[in-house]
């Protein structure tokens, strides 16, 4: 009888408790699929502003593999990003294909040399860094926010070596096409040790509650209500308080019907067997006197006479994309919104109170004011 040996991925998989290819393990991490499915399309929403049109994302393939697998499984030329999770790390994963694509669409079709060097050198590299740190940092906030983590989210990394091939991974794979056609595949990949912390968070909000001693249900320890299944219960039949943390007494009977009653929706319950009720409190509203504008006593005024304003002078204005400012140089011409010959803005603290005219004094540039706003005009810009 002669014996082969096993490999890493099989001492890791027996480890955790888990045969190769058993039921239990494709089913493991689908708890995950709606949270990371949801973190990717929040972060492809971003797509019209970042890349200056949509893109058309795939459904989620989600299991657990090695770091070499996921990159065969991209191609060769796929480059890995990292970002800090609290003390732990998540991973990025993109097809040289896609990351050519997003650069040819944030550049207008004329992408920078270098665009996805596997080291992360480069002007491109450097474009493609920018470009995935604002797509994908609102959806790996969503992410926690979904699963109830509450770590610090560090800056995206480019380029550079992977995780360790020792590292296992659940990998949640998606083809992605931009509006040319052009496209390729992103990986977001999460140790198992976060993965099991976002399945866990997944379960205390989703889940069914855990029995507090005594047989009385306790409300999640999160304080949200669950989205599916009965109300908890009380031994007596009585609902436990949502978002109170902790379980009703037991026994407390306050004569509701069998099977019990639901909690409400929202605000402060009544302490069960206290018989204490509550109602809003109503404050009557104050309106100034018809066709009387708003007295101001000058003392007033004078105490304010010595704090410091910033005024600011505004030449104009003028939108861009993202691919215009990455291509400014020394050179560069911006055209602004407002014409030749226009009177300037002057802002005090942020708001508009007058125009004027750009004027040399002593070879210093100054304004001579032409127009002051109306205090109808400047009440009306408060709310801007």
């Amino acid at each position: 009888m002669t014996h082969e040996p096993i490999s890493q991925e099989e001492i890791d998989a027996l480890l955790r408790g888990m045969g190769l290819g058993g039921a239990q393990g494709p089913d493991r991490w689908q708890g995950l699929r709606e949270p990371l499915a949801d973190a990717l399309a929040a972060a492809w929403s971003l797509a019209p502003a970042v890349l200056g049109g949509p893109v058309e994302a795939g459904p989620v393939e989600l299991k657990e593999e090695s770091p070499a697998s996921l990159a065969a499984g991209l191609g060769e030329g796929s480059l890995w990003g990292r970002i800090p999770v609290g003390e732990a790390e998540a991973w990025v994963l993109i097809s040289d294909p896609l990351a050519q694509a997003l650069l040819q669409q944030a550049f207008g079709g004329q992408a920078p040399a270098g665009a996805a060097e596997g080291d992360g050198a480069g002007a491109g590299a450097s474009a493609l860094q920018e470009i995935l740190s604002q797509l994908l940092s609102r959806g790996l906030q969503r992410l926690l926010e979904a699963t109830g983590v509450q770590e610090p989210l560090g800056g995206l990394t480019v380029g550079g070596p992977g995780p360790g091939e020792e590292t296992a991974l659940v990998a949640c794979r998606q083809e992605v096409r931009l509006g040319s056609g052009a496209g390729g595949t992103l990986a977001l990949a999460l140790p198992v040790a976060l993965a099991e912390r976002l399945l866990a968070g997944t379960g205390a909000r989703g889940g069914a509650p855990t029995p507090a001693a005594g047989g009385a249900g306790a409300a999640p320890a999160t304080g949200v209500t669950s989205p599916a299944g009965p109300t908890p219960t009380t031994g007596a039949g009585t609902a436990a308080p949502v978002g109170a943390g902790a379980a009703a007494p037991a026994g407390a009977g306050t004569g509701s019907a069998a099977g019990g009653s639901t909690a409400p929706a929202a605000g402060p319950a009544p302490t069960a067997g206290t018989g204490i009720s509550y109602r809003p409190v109503q404050f009557e509203e104050l309106d100034p006197p018809a066709g009387e504008p708003p007295k101001v006593d000058a003392r007033n005024l004078d105490l304010l006479l010595d704090v410091t304003l910033q005024v600011t002078v505004e030449l104009g204005r003028t939108h861009r994309q993202i691919r215009d400012v990455l291509a400014l140089a020394p050179g560069s011409v911006l055209e602004l919104e407002k014409l030749a010959g226009e009177p300037v803005d002057v802002l005090v603290n942020g708001k508009l109170i007058a125009r004027g005219e750009v004027v040399v004094i002593d070879e210093h540039f100054g304004v001579r004011i032409t127009d002051i706003i109306s205090p109808a005009e400047r009440a009306a810009s408060l709310g801007r």
